[in-house]
C-alpha cells in the first residue's frame, strides 16, 4: 500500500509552541463529523488511534482509498494510527492525510511509515496567555478600523433560527465560490455539524441580522 501524509507547515517557534501546549483536534476526528462527508464516501473508523478517515470509491475500478476528513485529520492516540492503517491495507489502495500542526507527532517518526511527506500550508498559533491585540497582522487590523464598534461579536445559542443562518451562509459561500469537493457540504449535513459534543458557535453580528 502506498501510504502519502501531508503534514501542515507551521514555523519552527509556533511548532515547539503546539508540543508544549498541544491542542486536541476532537471534531474532526469523530466520527459524527466523519459521517458528515457522506458525499466523498463512507466512514471508517480507526478503533486504536480513536479517529476516522473516509474510505473512496476509485471511478468504475472497484478499488478504493481512504483519506483523512476535510480540512485534516484527527486522532486521539497518534501512535496507534499506524497500525490501524495497516490492517486496512489490503482492501484500500493508498492512505492520504493532512496531520494539523498541533498533532504530537515528529517527521523523522512520519518519515518510517509512510512513502512521502511534505509541508502543506502554513498555520500560525496564538498564545492566548498574551495580548492578541499584538499578534494582529496589518491588514486585519486595518478591517477591525473599518467595521467599528457597528460589528459584535458574541457566542450563539444552536436555536432553529441559528441553525437556518447557518446553513444560509454557508450555500451562499458554496454558491459564490463554486466549491466543491470535501467542502461542499449538503444542507443536512452542516445542520448535523451543529450536534457534534462540544461545537461552539460564534457570530457576527450588526444589530440582528448574522454575518
Amino acid at each position: 500500500m502506498s501510504t502519502i501524509d501531508r503534514r501542515s507547515a507551521v514555523h519552527p517557534r509556533e511548532r515547539t509552541a503546539a508540543r508544549r501546549y498541544p491542542c486536541r483536534v476532537d471534531a474532526y476526528g469523530t466520527r459524527q463529523y466523519a459521517d458528515t462527508l457522506r458525499h466523498i464516501g463512507e466512514t471508517v473508523w480507526l478503533p486504536e488511534a480513536a479517529g476516522a478517515l473516509i474510505r473512496r470509491p476509485i471511478g468504475a475500478t472497484g478499488l478504493h482509498d481512504l483519506v483523512g476528513p476535510y480540512p485534516w485529520a484527527g486522532f486521539e492516540n497518534w501512535a496507534a494510527r499506524d497500525d490501524d492503517v495497516r490492517r486496512l491495507a489490503s482492501d484500500n489502495v493508498s492512505v492520504t492525510m493532512v496531520v494539523p500542526p498541533t498533532a504530537l507527532t515528529d517527521d523523522r517518526e512520519l518519515e518510517l511509515v509512510v512513502d512521502h511527506l511534505v509541508d502543506f500550508k502554513e498555520h500560525l498559533l496564538v498564545d492566548l496567555r498574551l495580548d492578541w491585540r499584538e499578534m494582529l497582522s496589518a491588514g486585519h487590523r486595518r478591517k477591525l478600523r473599518r467595521q467599528g464598534p457597528s460589528v459584535c461579536v458574541e457566542r450563539l445559542d444552536p436555536t432553529d433560527a441559528v441553525r437556518e443562518r447557518w446553513v444560509e451562509l454557508y450555500e451562499s459561500l458554496v454558491e459564490r465560490h463554486s466549491i466543491n469537493g470535501a467542502a461542499a457540504f449538503d444542507r443536512q449535513a452542516l445542520v448535523d455539524q451543529l450536534e457534534i459534543p462540544g461545537m461552539q458557535i460564534f457570530g457576527a453580528r450588526v444589530g440582528d441580522d448574522i454575518l
